[in-house]
């Protein structure tokens, strides 16, 4: 039976507005940079197709490798345009605009139906593909608070369609991986991550790209969820379940280069941030910084204590507390996601 819900989090419950694909548009052409509509459309794709060749679950190296993938990513993309390399300007736009919450709208269909599924006494979970800004994101959506736990794959060092972090996650809200259900939009990462991992899984197909799937795998809007569940629950052992105990807002701990421990807030974890759009799979822009007695410091979650041997944050070039001057060869921009359909 199923007691609690696993959400995505990009296209699934938020979404960039305008599009990531718009916002690139229109600061690369301020940059000076030249191209049509179609070569950026094509830009975006062939790199994100670049990043999932690369097989890597954790595409940001953890979160003080997020800086060197999103500077790499934004800078080619722009040599795919014409060659050049985005003006420290452009960059600080992108940083600046993808900063504002105003910059993600949450779906009309989520406020409903998460009030819905913890009316039912289901546990509520995000497990996503995104870097450290997702938190205070969605603590600043207001969301956050709706969710037991939040696995985000850059905090986590290992993301979807690997199990590790769907069995995190289950793990967190105390249930076995038989008892919980996975939504998202991703094919994938969501719908096959999930089921390999022994979750139930159901594909959030939005725009009706994969009628091939049967009418229990797939799900137009969130709003169908709550039907879903209660047909499960009332044709199970169980009718009325109640929600696993445990912490009502996530929380998270800085651990810096001594090995020092302090807990932080939501909002201390990163600057503001969020994701993509009907094109792009994935977060956009961040500039993350996490301040640990002013150390710059690696994230995880409370609970887990750091790799023996390793107690600080991995080998990475330390996450700059402002945006670079420029876009050195390998530090901090973020665009939006990879094409969603395509990567598939």
């Amino acid at each position: 039976m199923i007691r609690a819900v696993l959400f995505d989090a990009g296209l699934t419950l938020v979404h960039p507005s305008p599009p990531v694909e718009q916002v690139y548009a229109r600061e690369l052409a301020a940059d000076g940079a030249r191209f049509t509509l179609e070569e950026l459309d094509a830009a975006l794709t062939r790199t994100w197709e670049e990043v999932h060749a690369a097989g890597a679950s954790d595409r940001y190296a953890g979160v003080r490798g997020e800086g060197a993938f999103w500077a790499a990513f934004v800078n080619r993309v722009r040599a795919r345009l014409d060659g050049g390399a985005i003006s420290s300007g452009c960059f600080e736009r992108l940083t600046s605009h993808f900063r504002e919450a105003s910059s993600w709208a949450v779906y009309p269909d989520v406020e409903e139906t998460l009030s819905e599924l913890e009316r039912r006494g289901l546990a509520l979970a995000i497990v996503s593909n995104w870097d450290s800004s997702l938190p205070p994101l969605l603590e600043t959506l207001s969301l956050a608070r709706r969710f037991q736990t939040i696995a985000v794959s850059a905090i986590e060092e290992t993301g979807k369609p690997d199990a590790e972090i769907f069995l995190r996650a289950c793990a967190r809200v105390g249930l076995e991986p038989a008892q919980c259900l996975h939504v998202g939009d991703s094919r994938r990462e969501d719908f096959d991550g999930a089921r390999a991992a022994g979750l139930r899984a159901v594909l959030l197909d939005r725009n009706g790209r994969h009628m091939d799937l049967g009418a229990e795998d797939r799900i137009g809007s969130l709003t169908e969820l709550a039907a879903l569940v209660r047909g499960d629950r009332d044709g199970g052992r169980e009718t009325g379940a109640e929600r696993p105990t445990g912490a009502r807002r996530p929380r998270y701990s800085a651990v810096n280069q001594t090995g020092n421990r302090r807990t932080v807030n939501l909002p201390q974890l990163s600057t503001l941030n969020a994701q993509r759009s009907t094109l792009f799979h994935g977060p956009p822009f961040a500039t993350p910084r996490l301040m640990t007695n002013e150390t710059p410091g690696k994230i995880t979650p409370i609970g887990e204590p750091p790799a023996p041997g390793n107690p600080g944050p991995p080998v990475q070039d330390p996450i700059p507390s402002t945006p670079p001057a420029g876009p050195p060869a390998e530090d901090p921009p973020r665009p939006g996601d990879p094409p969603a359909e395509k990567l598939r």
